[in-house]
């Protein structure tokens, strides 16, 4: 079954949450991290979003994106 669709937030801040299937780990090196974070930057300019916050930790990301009104 499908998921109900969110609602857009009125505020346009997003708490984006990535998490390793069965707390496992995403992250195994410091190549990892650096890997994410060069996707994050691509993936703002690309989206036009802003990024708050970030937090990487080795079985799940935390991040809060303000999407920009183009």
């Amino acid at each position: 079954m499908p998921r109900i669709q969110r609602r857009a937030s009125t505020t346009g801040l997003y708490h984006v949450i990535v998490r390793g299937h069965d707390r496992k780990a995403v992250f195994l090196d410091d190549s990892d991290y650096q890997r994410y974070l060069v996707s994050l930057t691509r993936f703002k300019q690309e989206f036009s979003c802003q990024c708050h916050h970030f937090c990487l930790m080795p079985n799940h990301v935390g991040v809060i994106l303000k999407v920009v009104e183009i």
